[in-house]
């Protein structure tokens, strides 16, 4: 039900009726993100209690306009133990960004698929899995106001394919031209 209500909350924010397909705000976007958050993995070492970990994202995209941007995001995420075990992951997704306008900053909510890898440590023992799911999320774009100014995104985001569920607070530089 969350989906299909982001999903919503996207695409009326992609249809802003003050927007005008590839305006003067349209076109490239790249960042980076450094992300703390929550890791959980359901696999051969039986349910994980959800840990602490960190990553980082890279991300690039177009934006068709102030309203909305297409984005391709990879990054990794490490840190929480399972026992002995260690725990990492890997994503690659594909982003519709829907941002909301406003006078210093944007609002953004952000729908994506992709693929997350997930590795399991133990010595000289590794296990690892992928497996393709969603990715959400939402947030602020801070100091974006003409299309060739950094921005400051900040947000929480989350992946769920089933096996392993991330949900993490986001930040970093953005920059569009």
């Amino acid at each position: 039900m969350k989906k299909i209500v982001l999903a919503s909350i996207l695409a009326a924010l992609a249809l802003n009726a003050n927007a005008e397909v590839f305006d003067s705000t349209s076109g490239w976007t790249a960042g980076v993100t450094l992300d703390l958050g929550l890791m959980g993995v359901t696999g051969g070492t039986g349910t994980l209690d959800t840990k602490v970990g960190y990553g980082m994202n890279l991300m690039g995209g177009y934006n068709i306009n102030e309203s909305a941007a297409i984005e391709i995001n990879a990054g990794g995420f490490m840190g929480p133990k399972a026992g002995a075990w260690d725990i990492s992951s890997s994503n690659v997704t594909v982003d519709v960004i829907g941002y909301y306008p406003m006078n210093d900053y944007h609002l953004y909510g952000l729908l994506g698929y992709g693929t997350l890898s997930t590795g399991e440590t133990n010595g000289s023992i590794t296990a690892s899995a992928s497996k393709s799911g969603i990715r959400i999320g939402g947030g602020i774009e801070v100091g974006r106001k003409q299309k060739n100014d950094p921005a400051l995104r900040l947000g929480i985001e989350s992946y769920d394919t089933g096996i392993t569920r991330t949900t993490q607070i986001v930040a970093g530089p953005i920059w569009k031209w």
